[in-house]
């Protein structure tokens, strides 16, 4: 799902909400952020688009390290660290080593977005070529551009069409 990674927040171990705000010590920032950045890049496969890190200061000098993470496309992913593949996962006390049936879960749903997003495209152009489409298209060849929201696929967000229609004015023709 993505979200945010927080070092230097102590959290309680009972509800793992945050306790306190300790920080952590840094001692070149500039390095330590490339560090961490290869260490992202280079220890996580597939590889992880699009994460940031950024480092807040706090008032006792030291750090909370914030590594912010996108919605992946490709997950599962594994880490890769000396020699050992693992997949993990995180729940309500925190992360965890997944077990075989959260793995087949995971690349199942690989499948299942692959073929739904096929059905769905399939589905379109041969609305197209019988002429049941809900603006009329001419007769002939056609170029055809599907634009397919991969989060229609993977999750139940639903959106305001009011809310977006009020913003097509944002949107330049292509």
């Amino acid at each position: 799902e993505g979200g945010d990674l927080l070092f230097g927040i102590e959290e309680d171990s009972q509800t793992s909400a945050p306790k306190d705000i300790p920080g952590i010590e840094v001692n070149n920032e500039p390095d330590q952020k490339l560090r961490i950045e290869h260490i992202i890049r280079d220890g996580i496969e597939p590889r992880i688009v699009g994460f940031g890190v950024k480092y807040a200061r706090l008032s006792n000098g030291k750090y909370v390290l914030i590594v912010r993470v996108p919605k992946s496309w490709s997950s599962p992913h594994w880490v890769k660290y000396r020699n050992h593949l693992k997949f993990y996962t995180r729940g309500i006390q925190g992360k965890y080593l997944m077990d075989i049936s959260e793995l087949r879960r995971e690349f199942g749903l690989l499948g299942t977005i692959t073929t739904s997003i096929k059905a769905f495209v399939t589905g379109r152009i041969s609305l197209i070529q019988r002429a049941e489409t809900s603006v009329p298209v001419n007769l002939g060849p056609k170029i055809i551009l599907h634009l397919v929201p991969l989060s229609s696929f993977t999750t139940g967000q639903v959106y305001d069409l009011q809310e977006v229609f009020s913003k097509c004015n944002l949107l330049n023709p292509i």
